[in-house]
């Protein structure tokens, strides 16, 4: 038999919720903009999360630590190997020139 207690358990389980969910690029929207405004040393997780409208456990569950999502948050869109790939032509001594 099942009680409305049992309905509100069901709902309010805990983990990602399911379906599609924005939180993920909120979460970036809100570490560009306090990482440029305040800088890395005085944004914290939790300014983040509440600027996204998240728990802050859930950027940790997307990013790991403060360094992970700062550097997902400045991610530039390129293939570093198609720079660094390049280097295994030049010679040692001539690299940097």
């Amino acid at each position: 038999m099942s009680t409305d207690i049992d309905s509100e358990r069901e709902r309010k389980r805990p983990g990602r919720p399911a379906g599609p969910s924005d939180r993920r690029e909120r979460i970036l929207a809100s570490a560009r903009e306090l990482f440029s405004r305040n800088g890395i040393d005085k944004t914290s997780i939790r300014a983040i999360a509440a600027d996204a409208g998240v728990d802050a456990a859930l950027v940790h569950h997307y990013f790991g630590t403060k360094t992970q999502l700062f550097a997902a948050a400045i991610h530039i869109p390129i293939d570093p190997m198609t720079v660094i790939g390049r280097l295994k032509e030049v010679p040692v001594e001539q690299i940097g020139h």
